[in-house]
């Protein structure tokens, strides 16, 4: 019996199992959903199909992913109120803020008068697709990228102090 999952993987959902029909049915009708989804939507599975096929065609282009990983995460493990709990080769870079630079009491409401902003950015998602996956940037684009965010973190804990 083949079992899988490009859940995680390729940023999809869903698993699959290939063997006799009475297993797969088996494992489809009374498997939990942690080790066998009944489907994988076919636009997740086309996704994933896809990460696949870029993989294969262009191997190089894990290895500079690394090294935007490497260069993102260099810039912002110098921030002193944050920290990166992810695997340092995972190029999913979760940020947490210390503890200590997380103000108890705030003298702004928490409730917005509306929830829309009121300067609100126009972004162009046409040019951000067509740019690709982090591993298409170059190492200064990601350094940049980075710093952006390490601006922000240090502007917005400032205010609340």
């Amino acid at each position: 019996m083949l079992v899988g999952s490009v859940a995680n993987g390729l940023n999809s959902s869903g698993g699959f199992c290939a063997c006799s029909r009475i297993v797969v049915d088996h494992q489809r009708i009374n498997g939990t959903s942690f080790v066998f989804s009944a489907k994988v939507p076919a636009l997740f599975a086309v996704s994933a199909s896809e990460g696949i096929n870029i993989l294969r065609n262009t191997p190089s282009i894990l290895s500079t992913l690394q090294e935007n990983v490497r260069a993102i995460r260099a810039v912002l493990d110098r921030v002193e109120v944050v920290t990166i709990p992810s695997h340092a080769a995972s190029p999913i870079v979760h940020i947490h803020l210390r503890s200590a630079a997380i103000p108890s009491t705030s003298s702004k409401p928490l409730n917005p008068a509306t929830p829309a902003p009121r300067d609100a950015p126009s972004f162009d998602t046409a040019g951000e697709d067509h740019a690709g996956a982090p591993a298409a940037l170059s190492r200064k684009e990601c350094e940049r990228a980075a710093g952006v965010i390490k601006a922000a973190v240090v502007k917005v804990l400032a205010k609340r102090k």
